[in-house]
């Protein structure tokens, strides 16, 4: 995919300011990228194939594969579109976590932060909170402008009206239809992210292990402390999914599997 031709498209007839086509990026930027989840795995994965996702260069006209980190989104994508279509001053703050430190045309200064957790709440619609002020601005300040933008975020208990409740098993069937009814989440990553967001909303005592196989395909298993269930997130076809398993069911899978937490089966038998 050309990115560079399709945000030039898109903003061509918005009639934005800067601060406004920055904002637009942010949110563009991370309804098409993706955490790239094998990051998570990195002690099970070679130091050259760590070396290449650290060390990605990403060609904006010619993407085919939008798996990110965080510093290769904040300079290779997000810091590259910016510099492209406005003349704001923004710089890479790298480090152990890299984001961007962009001044606006008044003096303020702002960190543009999305790898941890906007790139999955931009796919669901709910409100970003890595693109931030550091000095104070009046309320409601980005959300007006997103408004402008048409993104209208969601709140969870928009979600929850969705949702049924008489059991944990059909809480999570309902969550499993509302990944469904969403196009974007197509990746682990999100998917992840949409079901924890909503189960932590919900205050439920659950404890969750990711796994992943040696063609780089994740599982995240999701242990209901109060009915003893246990529940796996995992591709099916082109989408992921939520489906009830047996205990003997996932811990013979993990067998079979990276996991982050070899515990997790011992702990929750």
């Amino acid at each position: 995919m050309d990115v560079l031709s399709l945000i030039d498209r898109e903003l061509r007839d918005k009639h934005l300011n800067d601060f406004e086509k920055v904002r637009y990026i942010y949110l563009r930027t991370c309804e098409l990228f993706y955490f790239d989840t094998r990051y998570h795995f990195k002690e099970y994965i070679s130091k050259r194939k760590i070396s290449k996702i650290v060390n990605k260069k990403i060609d904006l006209e010619g993407v085919d594969d939008f798996r990110i980190i965080c510093h290769t989104y904040s300079e290779h994508v997000l810091k590259k579109l910016i510099n492209e279509f406005t003349n704001m001053d923004v710089k890479l703050r790298p480090g152990g976590h890299s984001y961007l430190v962009l001044k606006d045309n008044e003096g303020r200064t702002w960190n543009l932060d999305a790898t941890l957790g906007d790139l999955s709440r931009v796919k669901i619609g709910t409100k970003t909170t890595g693109f931030n002020c550091i000095w104070r601005v009046k309320d409601n300040y980005v959300d007006d402008i997103d408004k402008e933008l048409g993104y209208n975020f969601k709140e969870r208990n928009d979600f929850f009206r969705k949702i049924d409740y008489s059991s944990f098993e059909i809480f999570i069937e309902s969550i499993n239809n509302l990944i469904n009814d969403n196009n974007k989440l197509n990746d682990f990553s999100d998917s992840l992210f949409f079901v924890k967001w909503l189960l932590n909303g919900c205050f439920c005592i659950f404890s969750d292990c990711m796994g992943m196989d040696k063609s780089y395909n994740f599982y995240d298993f999701i242990f209901d402390e109060a009915s003893g269930d246990l529940f796996c997130l995992s591709k099916d076809f082109d989408k992921y999914n939520i489906s009830k398993i047996s205990y003997d069911e996932g811990l013979q899978l993990s067998k079979k599997l990276y996991m982050n937490n070899r515990s997790f089966f011992n702990k929750n038998k």
